[in-house]
């Protein structure tokens, strides 16, 4: 909860989602991220031109960069309009605040010279989100906005209601179910690689593997020439929400790593992309959104179970080192990154970038914003959707998170709506072993530090690996 001190009550709730943002990370306990490259780094900015106008900018900052804060103390946010790089007077400035525990507040603010101030308590561990938003006088259409979000003792952050009892007898049984369908290759087709001095160095093949729940996985598995039995790590990566091909994975088969890249879906690959925006307004249309009243017709069955079966498919290839299993994604491929180290003690290293679909049931505690694209709906605090909110817990990577034996390293974005900060702590707080998260205050669900810092620390662990190997 928030405490707002007098002087926010006339105009600086837009500080509260400022303050909010600050709403008390244990700063002994995670350390500042750097500032983000821009301009002025601490910062967020969104710009506009309309025509025959200025060109207006929000300003909204924390009085600490990093937006981290213990519970109990106080945050001081600003807020300025600015017009041609110049302070804006008289104009009025809206504000959203929404925050852990139902926290949502509104206003409006008048422009001045100088930023307006707000002190804001931070009562308890949790994110808050500031939107603050300036429509132009005379331009109905165009809207200028920023965002801003701080966060509070996000290491306190647990999941919302209990996982249920029968969990791991779920996962056991879905297994077995998998274990009926023979791990076989339905298809592989060499896929020519363009570059000459890579395709001498690479082999490439379009992969298909059965699986159970009627879909194949599919996917680009890359691999060093010649590769000798036993000698190579394997690196498997998942795709975030949305259809495509699957890519090659040229650069990291050349450094010696056995790759494969999973179609989230297991449809062909190597299509024109009108083929997958055909597939994804139609076929696949909401795909997330298919059979959630039932665990056993979620779609998410169908895509987790992919996920096992591509593990179990590289791990049956004679290339494999036996030891090393990296598994990777962002957004959706982060949550299935997440469900493949958790149901498989094998994975060696997880990187997890702004891991989706993680505390699904947030949303009942009042966690906001709920994760998009809204799979438990509320009436007031009140569960509308109770069927989808009891099957989607089994398919939470924050409660696969418990059962992680790897490395982990997650990522979040502290103004990201698609994958929520707090729903992203809650997974990281389950998990037990070695980790690290990369905190982002700046980035939205787009990024770019919340893929970027994922991914050099991967690369540098993909480093350490080999300088560790022994050349074969």
């Amino acid at each position: 909860m928030i405490t707002p001190t007098p002087l926010l009550l006339r105009r600086t709730f837009l500080f509260i989602q400022l303050g909010l943002l600050s709403l008390g990370l244990t700063l002994g306990a995670i350390a500042a991220p750097p500032a983000a490259p821009a301009v002025n780094q601490d910062v967020a900015r969104e710009t506009l031109a309309p025509a025959n106008t200025s060109v207006y900018t929000i300003e909204v900052v924390a009085d600490r960069p990093e937006g981290l804060y213990k519970s109990g103390e106080t945050a001081t946010f600003k807020i300025r309009l600015l017009g041609d790089g110049k302070p804006v007077v008289g104009e009025t400035v809206s504000y959203l605040l929404q925050g852990e525990k139902f926290f949502r507040s509104s206003g409006t603010l008048s422009s001045a010279v100088e930023p307006a101030t707000v002190p804001v308590k931070l009562d308890g561990p949790g994110f808050v989100l500031c939107e603050v938003s300036f429509r132009p006088k005379g331009d109905g259409k165009n809207e200028v906005r920023a965002a801003a979000g701080v966060g509070a003792d996000p290491l306190a952050l647990r999941a919302a209601t209990p996982e249920p009892a029968d969990f791991d007898a779920f996962w056991t049984a879905q297994k077995a179910e998998l274990a009926k369908v023979p791990l076989k290759e339905l298809e592989r087709v060499e896929v020519p690689i363009a570059d000459a001095a890579k395709s001498a160095l690479v082999v490439q093949y379009d992969v298909k593997v059965d699986c159970a729940g009627g879909v194949p996985v599919s996917g680009y598995l890359t691999l060093p020439r010649n590769a000798k039995p036993k000698s190579l790590p394997i690196i498997l990566s998942y795709h975030g929400a949305g259809v495509s091909s699957s890519r090659p994975q040229v650069d990291r088969a050349a450094k010696g790593f056995l790759c494969m890249d999973v179609n989230a879906h297991g449809i062909v690959n190597g299509k024109s992309q009108e083929f997958y925006d055909t597939l994804r307004a139609g076929g696949l249309r909401e795909y997330y959104m298919w059979g959630n009243k039932s665990r056993d017709t979620a779609y998410f069955r169908g895509m987790f179970l992919r996920v096992l079966r591509s593990l179990e498919y590289m791990k049956s290839l004679p290339e494999w080192d036996g030891k090393n299993v990296i598994v990777s994604g962002g957004s959706q491929g982060g949550a299935q990154a997440l469900v493949a180290a958790g149901l498989d003690p094998q994975v060696t290293y997880c990187s997890a970038a702004a891991p989706w679909l993680c505390n699904f049931t947030g949303v009942t505690e009042g966690s906001v914003p709920p994760s998009w694209p809204g799979f438990i709906k509320m009436n007031g605090q009140q569960v509308a959707t109770p069927d989808e909110a009891k099957a989607l817990a089994y398919f939470d990577p924050a409660l696969m998170a418990k059962r992680i034996k790897a490395e982990c390293g997650v990522s979040v974005g502290y103004q990201d709506r698609a994958c929520p900060p707090a729903s992203v702590y809650v997974a990281y707080n389950n998990i037990p072993g070695k980790k690290q998260i990369y905190d982002c205050p700046l980035d939205t669900h787009k990024g770019p530090s919340i893929y970027q810092k994922c991914n050099d620390a991967l690369s540098k662990y993909l480093e350490q690996l080999k300088a560790a190997t022994p050349a074969n």
